[in-house]
């Protein structure tokens, strides 16, 4: 009987961790947000997490005197400005409540190298490969062509994965205070 008790106890504790707190990327524990959807973005589900692309809003990103980086919100962007790692747009992943900068950039990989050659490149701006690991890349010039390409690259089933380029941060501010 008793070792019964001590398995449902090792159990119930190796369980109860599951239903921790979540945790930021700093490690510090941080409350769930919420964020309803922007009538100026577009939802995409990759990997089961919805991730938000906010079209109008790119981030800037600077150095401060004591070399941490600070990040600022700009909502005046327009969708002519191209994607680049100077000029990111705002993105919030819903799964992990964060928000993250998205460059335009997706890697993917095969899952026959042959498959290569019915990939229509001609439709992907900036296709190249990197190194010499049979995965390759594309570059979005603007946040509605990024959903575009993640839509086209999520129906392909000649790909082992793709995944989109984001970097998440901590700390994006505005100049109303935190995003």
């Amino acid at each position: 009987m008793s070792k019964k008790i001590i398995g449902i106890l090792s159990a119930l504790a190796a369980f109860s961790g599951s239903l921790a707190a979540p945790q930021g990327l700093d490690g510090k524990l941080k409350p769930r947000v919420v964020r309803s959807i922007d009538a100026q973005s577009a939802q995409l589900v990759v990997k089961g997490f919805t991730i938000e692309v906010i079209k109008n809003k790119r981030v800037n990103e600077r150095l401060l005197a004591s070399g941490e980086l600070s990040y600022e919100v700009i909502s005046s962007a327009t969708q002519a400005e191209e994607l680049s790692e100077k000029s990111p747009v705002l993105v919030f992943n819903h799964g992990l409540g964060e928000y993250g900068l998205m460059t335009g950039e997706i890697t993917f990989k095969f899952r026959n190298p042959e498959s290569f050659a019915s990939f229509p490149t001609s439709e992907f701006r900036g296709f190249t490969k990197v190194g010499n690991l049979d995965v390759y890349s594309v570059q979005a010039p603007s946040p509605d062509e990024f959903v575009l390409y993640v839509k086209k690259l999520a129906l392909r089933k000649d790909l082992l994965w793709f995944e989109p380029t984001v970097r998440y941060v901590p700390d994006i501010r505005t100049d109303k205070g935190r995003f």
